[in-house]
């Protein structure tokens, strides 16, 4: 193995693309951006007679499990669910926030066998009447320190899209911030901990 002359191959791709005319690099962006888009599909409803192994998406709440949802979609083209119902999306739309199916969630409220996983932030939080039985679990997990500070501006704002306003009061941000935390941070804790000791760990 030559590491010298890869290395060297390696410099001579980087200088013909500083040189090359902006019609080039066009090109190949638009190259790029063509292949990405052949791989992405338009999510459809499963067939309830389909034999698929159904598994859960499950995530402490602000960890980033609807952005894993969407890419999941786009992926293999088959919907996703939640075990949150739709009249909270709708609430939500009523108060102008950001809902889950202006993001192309429309799975949500479902957990049948016409999506391949519900998203449920179990056991941190419990819906009733909501049975769905899975083989496994693919769990979100977030930095908690950014997780917990995206959840601390939800429960302020009851917005998934909004933050505290920096005019607000710094002392009584702080005390506000306290408050959340000291509850908070114990949910957190023991949703991972749920989840970890489900886990088949060899």
């Amino acid at each position: 193995f030559d590491s010298r002359a890869v290395i060297s191959k390696i410099n001579r791709k980087e200088e013909e693309m500083e040189n090359a005319t902006p019609s080039y690099q066009d090109y190949v962006i638009s190259q790029l951006t063509e292949a990405l888009a052949s791989e992405i599909h338009h999510p459809v409803f499963l067939n309830p007679d389909h034999e698929l192994e159904n598994f859960l998406f499950a995530s402490y709440p602000r960890s980033g499990s609807n952005y894993t949802r969407c890419m999941f979609e786009d992926v293999f083209g088959v919907f996703t669910g939640s075990d949150q119902p739709m009249s909270r999306d709708q609430t939500m739309k009523a108060s102008g926030c950001q809902t889950t199916a202006a993001l192309g969630l429309h799975g949500n409220g479902r957990i049948d066998k016409t999506i391949i996983s519900p998203r449920t932030h179990f056991p941190m939080r419990v819906i009733k009447d909501y049975d769905f039985k899975a083989t496994s679990a693919f769990v979100v997990v977030r930095n908690p320190f950014d997780a917990l500070n995206s959840h601390f501006h939800l429960a302020v704002c009851k917005s998934h899209n909004t933050s505290v306003p920096e005019t607000v009061d710094p002392k009584l941000r702080e005390e506000g911030w306290k408050d959340f935390i000291s509850t908070i941070s114990d949910y957190w804790t023991k949703f991972h901990d749920f989840w970890t000791k489900k886990a088949d760990i060899p």
